[in-house]
């Protein structure tokens, strides 16, 4: 079905937009046959969607040849002699709605360009698109959601395992310059036998912001916790990752392995998880020819030389303002920036004080930065909802769960933003049927308590997913639970 925006269709946008709707495998299959072509998905994907068993996975045998999901688009350019002819790359509007895309599996392990979109075109927009537990494996330019970008790409997310050679990243294989990246996360985990790996893009020359990644990253030389490596013209601001890094080679850092050109900057951003590899180890960069302003790094960092609790080794470039912690890095030095103990690095004072060695400029903590006691600081963006209840495990169709979810706002350290009175809307995202009862409430002090507000779905199925949404914070999902007929719900109690 083809529809027009409202908006489009009376000038608001200056021309009438027609999506394509999206509601099974077979009709996101043929993205393909229409690489610069407007599409909104309508419903969750899953494996019990039509087409998934042609276009997947059937039983136990991949489809396409045992080879799984075939990519949409390609960067991989061919040659008619000396004249290069580009493949063809998705160019149009991809617009997940909010919704997901579960059990997309690839195993193409010879070929390059793997993820759901092979290729992006510098036209194209990708966003509010979430892929959930994908299994993928491919060559070079390896990634979740797509291998190789030119384009824009929003509000998305990518969760499970991807493996492959170089280029390998959660979200992002390799982003080219003019490319960018916002309000998008990565968690599971990412491994390359090769170089340029990170959690949520393997290369980057293009803009990563407000986003992150909780991967557990595995490389050989080039690798980090959000970027394997930043390229020129490669920005990365209010972003961060959690997650253990480690590669067998040279340039590991927690957030970036690797800046390698004076363009490549890191700026309001941050880094926490454990880091090892041989030589150029730092807790939040490996290796620098590039710049780095307004940022920290608190995991520890181990390796056999160059190691350094901010910046393992720096060849050029800038460090201002940034510090790393000295007691939980296991590091007395770095290549540069300033070392602090854990109860300095918990202290406001350190990053606003002037007169604190290592700062010449405050950080600022009225629109980027906030920091809870006894905690080091987070970005504002890092806050997002999180089902600290989930709804009941088994409840019966129509009937009120006899536990309602509570959903709480906290920051990436796991801390309840207290000040937060965000409104939160729960929707039925994964599943049939219709969620009734008071979907929609204020946070209360970071918490959003849906006791006594009569949750409950009227229709029976084993896989209800619920998400919990806040304007401009990325989306908490529930684990399945199963809604169970209510003659059945009975007598399993009877029993």
């Amino acid at each position: 079905m083809v529809v027009i925006t409202l908006a489009a269709l009376f000038g608001f946008s200056g021309a009438a937009t027609a999506q394509t709707q999206i509601s099974n495998w077979t009709e996101l299959n043929n993205i393909r046959n229409d690489l610069s072509g407007n599409y909104i998905l309508i419903n969750a994907l899953n494996e019990n969607t039509s087409g998934y068993d042609t276009f997947v996975k059937n039983g136990a045998t991949l489809a396409n040849g045992g080879k799984g999901w075939e990519p949409i688009g390609s960067a991989e350019n061919t040659y008619d002699f000396d004249t290069e002819i580009k493949a063809p790359r998705f160019t149009g509007t991809f617009d997940g709605d909010g919704h997901t895309i579960a059990g997309l599996i690839i195993n193409r392990g010879s070929e390059n360009y793997i993820a759901l979109f092979g290729a992006i075109g510098a036209s194209a927009t990708v966003q509010n698109i979430g892929l959930v537990d994908v299994d993928i494996t491919g060559a070079n330019d390896v990634s979740g959601l797509t291998a190789f970008n030119e384009g824009t790409i929003s509000n998305s997310y990518v969760t499970g395992t991807v493996v492959g050679n170089f280029g390998v990243g959660g979200l992002v294989g390799g982003a080219v310059q003019g490319s960018a990246v916002s309000n998008s996360y990565a968690t599971g985990s990412v491994t390359g036998t090769g170089s340029f790996v990170g959690g949520l893009v393997g290369f980057n020359s293009g803009t990563v912001s407000n986003s992150h990644a909780t991967n557990i990253v595995v490389g050989s030389s080039s690798t980090g916790g959000l970027v394997g490596t930043n390229g020129t013209d490669g920005k990365i601001s209010t972003s961060y990752a959690t997650g253990d890094v480690s590669g067998s080679g040279n340039a590991i850092g927690g957030l970036v392995g690797f800046i390698s050109a004076s363009t490549g900057t890191i700026h309001n951003s941050y880094a926490t998880g454990s880091v090892s590899g041989n030589q150029e180890i730092g807790g939040l960069l490996g290796f620098s020819r590039g710049n780095i302003s307004n940022s920290y790094a608190s995991g520890s960092v181990s390796g056999n030389g160059l190691l350094g609790g901010l910046l393992g080794a720096r060849e050029s470039g800038t460090v201002s303002n940034s510090f790393w912690d000295k007691e939980t890095s296991d590091q007395t030095s770095s290549a540069r920036g300033t070392g602090k103990t854990t109860a300095e690095m918990k202290d406001i004072n350190t990053f606003t004080d002037v007169d604190t060695a290592g700062l010449t400029q405050a950080w600022n903590f009225t629109v980027i930065w906030t920091i809870q006691d006894g905690s080091y600081p987070s970005l504002r963006g890092d806050r997002s909802p999180v089902f600290t209840t989930q709804p009941s495990a088994s409840t019966a169709a129509g009937v009120a769960f006899s536990t309602q979810p509570v959903v709480t706002i906290q920051d990436a350290q796991g801390n309840t933003i207290t000040d937060s009175i965000a409104e939160v809307v729960l929707t039925l995202t994964t599943g049939s049927g219709t969620l009734a009862g008071t979907a929609t409430m204020d946070a209360v002090a970071g918490v959003a308590d849906f006791s006594g507000k009569g949750l409950s779905i009227d229709l029976v199925g084993s896989d209800k997913v619920l998400t919990a949404s806040v304007t401009n914070l990325t989306p908490a999902t529930t684990v399945e639970f199963v809604i169970k007929s209510e003659i059945l719900f009975k007598d399993s109690f009877q029993r």
